[in-house]
């Protein structure tokens, strides 16, 4: 009965305060190497993420500023045969 009982305790104990306390114990296992690496994960997160936005507005941007340019200095992008070819 006393084995069942503390069984009984941690399960209370568990379902009371459930993932803190697991949560609480991986900290005390992996500590400020953990936090640090959350950290990481939302600041880099957030910096990739406007960095792939940047790169897909610019890039489009550039796209759109290169075909203006060329239509308007009147490019044409066929062969052109070489001198002295008729």
């Amino acid at each position: 009965m006393r084995r069942f009982g503390a069984a009984f305790l941690a399960a209370a104990f568990l379902r009371r305060f459930g993932a803190a306390f697991l949560a609480a114990a991986f900290l005390r296992r992996f500590g400020a190497a953990f936090l640090a690496a959350a950290f990481l994960r939302r600041f880099f997160g957030a910096a990739a993420g406007a960095a792939a936005f940047l790169r897909r507005f610019f890039g489009a941007a550039f796209f759109a500023a290169a075909t203006y340019f060329s239509y308007r200095n009147g490019s044409d992008p066929s062969p052109k045969p070489f001198r002295g070819q008729a």
